[in-house]
């Protein structure tokens, strides 16, 4: 039997879209030319929709390109009303995004961690250039026809 969609996970994927549109293209403001609109919850009643964003800027921009965009959510709900026929339009709340925070920590530890496991295996580990530089040296006496206590010659 085929997974049913409710009501709201439809309409919110239809907000998700125009938000995101509108944002990217009606909304003049230059700080928020690297925000990427992550997720929107709406609730059961349709009433509040959560909006989560995160952005390329500092972690510290956030808040601010947060208060832009609680403040511009007025402006916003205005045209998703005129693109989108619902009977009641939902509040708008817009919220960092804390799960992106969470993933790029992670990944900069993980980064760290990797790159201090490669600076310990390059000391610890001897040269492979000095290494290829010395069977050079071995195969390059036996080439020059030097002949050792091992080689035996008859004549």
């Amino acid at each position: 039997m085929p997974k049913e969609f409710h009501r709201s996970e439809r309409v919110s994927g239809l907000l998700h879209r125009v938000v995101s549109d509108i944002v990217r293209n009606e909304v003049r403001d230059p700080r928020l030319n690297l925000v990427t609109l992550t997720d929107l919850q709406l609730s059961r009643d349709l009433s509040v929709a959560k909006i989560y964003f995160t952005s390329m800027d500092d972690a510290a921009e956030l808040e601010s390109i947060k208060t832009v965009l609680n403040g511009a959510a007025g402006f916003i709900r205005s045209r998703v009303g005129r693109e989108v026929k619902l009977r009641i339009m939902p509040e708008l709340r817009f919220l960092v995004d804390e799960a992106e925070l969470h993933g790029r920590r992670i990944s900069g530890l993980i980064n760290d961690v990797m790159g201090d496991e490669n600076a310990t295996e390059n000391s610890s580990q001897p040269n492979e250039i000095d290494d290829a530089e010395s069977g050079d040296a071995e195969s390059g006496d036996a080439e020059s026809g030097d002949t050792g206590p091992d080689d035996t010659t008859t004549t």
